[in-house]
């Protein structure tokens, strides 16, 4: 009778089979590993005939090393005894991490897990054979079960999938079949409800484990509003709307007062085009933008919820923290993929619940300028963004935003997070800004109150300015950029009394 019929007993706990197996080596530790596998083996939610056929492969295991274990051993045997404990302690970790997996989360692990039990079995069945235990027949079983098992797995996943297929024919009986006193139609509802809601959750899941968004541009009937008639935000030409989308918040982006019903479909198709682009950009400074609504009403843009707003609201209310270094990762990204912003300020920038800033609204304004066309898209747009705007874009009417343009209007925006106020901030109207940039007038360099001269150092100050060239060719790029904040960020950090330090910082090259 091998120590291990002895020793794993389900009735027994870890405490009295590691007494059980006292002073019997490599049992001990094998046995209590053994305990814990079968009851992994019991708690994982998908291959669960695999999971136990692992788990009695890993009880003969056990059984065999038990055999061994008793008496003098080759120093063969020995280390064929210690690879075996160790497959156990390997299978153990493996199964216990499996059990931990929600039903949805299983299924869609469900081929990782399957290969890892395989995995598992493979080698099992190499530690047995180094035990001189080989069985080619009962391999050759256990391979046909396996094949069983996942035809089987298969079968019941198409099942689960076809339960969600309701026909045109099935709801057309079922509704005649009400109409006749019939329950039919209230127990399709209901099926139909709940593999709805079974669906969401699912898709949730999918989104959740791989980070991949709707896959339709186009999310007609899938997001509803939330935040009532009232709009969560507004700004010069859109308004900001709360949204659910399969149980999660979005926030849904309206163009105000686009009532060309031509212009409008154009829109909507240059719209899902530019998703092409923005679907492939991975980043965690990126926000992400899942598709578009036309059954709204207006155009809808619906993107990730940002719970913190944008980086100045964010700032105001947190007013330690580093603003230098913010929102530079993504910018960027954004230009290593060719992409030109466009609209870079503040209110673009937009912090998620966990103080990370994502980068949005890029690509729109090439969007309204090409459907609007410049005279109706300046007038659309007004002056809102003239404080941001580089020189260059305030005249003439084929001037496109560049890479360059971006670097001014993030020198700005960089301002705008130190001083929590708007560039030009001395000036109340836009057209004086104009004037001055015109005139090659930069905006003043602020000097208080406190938490903004703490971050105003004469390094930065001369970082915003080769930001500010009005030649677009002498601009640093956003790589320069990045690497001169990202170092004076952390001077600053480390030194909030600069000001009263010998200050020797080598940032701008």
């Amino acid at each position: 009778m091998s120590v291990f019929n002895t020793i794993v007993n389900p009735t027994l706990g870890v405490l009295e089979i590691a007494g059980a197996a006292s002073g019997v080596p490599y049992v001990q530790g094998a046995g209590m590993a053994l305990q814990a596998i079968n009851t992994a083996c019991n708690q994982v939610a998908i291959h669960k005939r695999k999971s136990a056929q692992l788990a009695d492969r890993c009880t003969s295991l056990l059984n065999l090393i038990s055999d061994h274990a008793v008496g003098p051993a080759s120093d063969e045997m020995r280390s064929s005894l210690e690879d075996a404990e160790f497959v156990l302690y390997a299978v153990r970790d493996r199964i216990q991490k499996w059990s931990r997996y929600s039903k949805v989360k299983s299924f869609f692990k469900s081929s990782q897990i399957e290969n890892d039990l395989d995995r598992c079995q493979n080698d099992v069945n190499a530690a047995m054979e180094r035990l001189h235990v080989k069985n080619p027949l009962s391999v050759l079983i256990m391979q046909k079960q396996s094949m069983d098992l996942m035809k089987m797995n298969q079968d019941r996943i198409e099942e689960k999938l076809a339960q969600l297929m309701i026909s045109p024919q099935q709801i057309l009986d079922a509704v005649q079949r009400h109409n006749a006193g019939g329950r039919d139609a209230l127990d399709l509802m209901r099926t139909g409800q709940e593999a709805s809601s079974a669906l969401d959750t699912t898709m949730l899941t999918v989104t959740a484990l791989t980070k991949i968004p709707p896959t339709l541009k186009v999310l007609n009937n899938q997001v509803k509003k939330v935040s009532g008639s009232t709009p969560i935000c507004s700004g010069t030409y859109s308004d900001i709307w709360q949204g659910e989308m399969l149980g999660e918040k979005v926030a849904l982006k309206t163009l105000r007062n686009i009532t060309d019903r031509t212009k409008a479909r154009r829109m909507t198709k240059r719209y899902e085009h530019e998703m092409n682009v923005w679907e492939k950009l991975k980043h965690d400074n990126i926000l992400t933008i899942y598709g578009v609504i036309t059954n709204l009403g207006p155009l809808h843009i619906v993107s990730t919820w940002q719970e913190n707003g944008n980086a100045l609201e964010y700032r105001i209310k947190n007013p330690d923290i580093n603003p230098l270094t913010l929102a530079t990762r993504g910018i960027e990204y954004l230009h290593g993929c060719n992409i030109v912003h466009g609209n870079l300020k503040c209110n673009n920038m937009l912090v998620s619940s966990e103080g990370v800033v994502c980068i949005g609204d890029f690509g729109h304004t090439q969007v309204l300028d090409e459907v609007l066309g410049r005279e109706e898209f300046t007038a659309y747009t007004g002056s809102s963004n003239v404080r941001w705007n580089a020189p260059e874009l305030l005249g003439g009417d084929d001037v496109k935003p560049t890479k360059a343009s971006d670097v001014f209007a993030f020198g700005m925006s960089i301002l705008e997070l130190v001083t929590k106020q708007a560039p030009y901030s001395h000036r109340k109207r836009d057209l004086t800004v104009i004037m001055d940039i015109n005139d090659r007038h930069l905006p003043l360099r602020p000097t208080e109150p406190e938490d903004v001269s703490r971050w105003m150092h004469n390094e930065l100050w001369e970082v915003l300015n080769r930001c500010w060239c009005f030649l677009p060719q002498e601009r640093m790029d956003l790589g320069e950029v990045t690497i001169c904040l990202e170092g004076l960020a952390k001077y600053l950090g480390n030194h909030p009394n600069w000001q009263t330090e010998e200050a020797n910082v080598d940032i701008v090259q």
